[in-house]
């Protein structure tokens, strides 16, 4: 399954290309990804809020809630030298008889320098070190613990940056990057070092570049919709990582290792058969594994999800036609796996989803557009045991769409 992960991260940029091939031309000198005064952006999924009511069958239960914030800029203040931040933020909370809270954020500050290597491949090394925090809340009646911890990271990370059309301004970007993270616990402390493979889209533009659609007679979104043309969704991204740990302890000289590996991939398409009409789906893929050195016990996860999906924009010539109703539905599965020394045991659930959602594809330069949407979905999942766990609620996110 690496294999096949990293296969798919290597054919990602050819199976665009092929949509809409660059050829051989002169490239304008402003027209490089590391130019003086352009910026780099990851193109992802920077918001989302869920809001959801569980059940076991039909008793409920309680509901939770999930929100998430992140965002990776960087600025050329000189050719091929740029600065950066990143920005990543979690908030989770469960409610049931009790309430458990888990907040975190780290911020990170980035430095980089690129090289050409062609007129649409070039090569950057970027260091970034950053600090954070993270806090667990528990709360059952009048009684309430807190447990804070701090965050402290560095890394360093090659990047390939592919451009995907002529003189286009959105890349594919393969990055190896190896990580340091330390959390500081009140009891302890945890070290976390490693490699990880990882591929994503970004945009290089100048300031002059970012515009607003509607003060453009909406000429960035005209024929966006047309039959034949496709965008990428949010959040389209894939990563193998290996990760070694080591926790100490304030009243022991024992050191817990552990060796971990995780692999994951997310891809959004649609494409538009029809004006106005798109069909498409999203794949979702992930695996993990722990192996604790001071245990016999190592763990496993396996999970994937298929949702095809429908969009249809409204059929108007003015700006309204980039507002869109999208339905999405489909099924996956869960894996989870224990090796007690030799003896395996396997518990699987089976999941099925249901969503319903309305968004706007504010275009802000040429085929990218900010799309915020607001959705309702049903999710369902069932167990070896026939256990059926429901939840149902509404959520709201927001990123950037890539258009063809």
């Amino acid at each position: 399954m690496k294999l096949l992960t990293a296969g798919i991260c290597m054919l990602m940029p050819f199976m665009l290309l092929a949509q809409d091939p660059v050829t051989k031309t002169t490239t304008p000198v402003s027209n490089y990804a590391f130019s003086k005064g352009k910026s780099s952006m990851e193109l992802m999924r920077n918001f989302n809020y869920d809001n959801l009511q569980d059940y076991q069958g039909d008793q409920k239960e309680g509901h939770h809630n999930d929100l998430y914030f992140g965002l990776s800029y960087n600025y050329f203040f000189q050719k091929n030298i740029a600065v950066g931040i990143d920005l990543n933020a979690n908030s989770t909370g469960t409610h049931y008889t009790s309430d458990i809270m888990k907040r975190d954020w780290l911020a990170k500050l980035n430095f980089s320098y690129g090289i050409p290597l062609s007129e649409n491949i070039d090569l950057y090394g970027r260091l970034g070190v950053g600090i954070g925090k993270e806090k667990l809340i528990q709360e059952s009646g009048s009684n309430s613990t807190t447990n804070s911890d701090d965050l402290f990271k560095y890394h360093l990370e090659f990047g390939l940056p592919i451009r995907l059309y002529e003189n286009g301004n959105v890349y594919f970007t393969p990055k190896l990057s190896y990580s340091h993270l330390e959390t500081s616990y009140d009891d302890g402390d945890q070290t976390d070092n490693g490699f990880r493979l990882n591929f994503g889209l970004e945009s290089y533009l100048f300031c002059n570049e970012y515009q607003c659609d509607s003060h453009h007679g909406f000429s960035l979104s005209k024929g966006m919709y047309n039959q034949g043309h496709s965008y990428l969704g949010l959040g389209n991204r894939g990563m193998i990582g290996f990760m070694h740990s080591e926790l100490t302890t304030n009243n022991s000289s024992q050191v817990y290792e552990s060796d971990n590996s995780s692999e994951n991939i997310r891809l959004n398409y649609g494409y538009y058969i029809m004006d106005n009409f798109a069909i498409g789906a999203g794949i979702d893929f992930r695996h993990s594994k722990q192996d604790p050195k001071n245990s016999v016990y190592s763990y496993s996860s396996t999970s994937y999800d298929f949702l095809p999906m429908i969009n249809y924009n409204l059929p108007v010539t003015n700006g309204w036609n980039n507002l869109f109703l999208q339905a999405q539905g489909g099924f996956g599965s869960l894996k989870l796996t224990t090796d007690d020394n030799g003896n395996i045991t396997d518990s699987k659930h089976n999941n099925t989803n249901l969503e319903f959602g309305i968004g706007y594809n504010d275009f802000f330069a040429k085929k990218l557009s900010l799309t915020p949407m607001i959705n309702y979905q049903w999710n369902s999942s069932k167990d070896d045991a026939d256990k059926t766990t429901k939840s149902h609620g509404w959520g709201f996110e927001f990123g950037v769409k890539t258009f063809f």
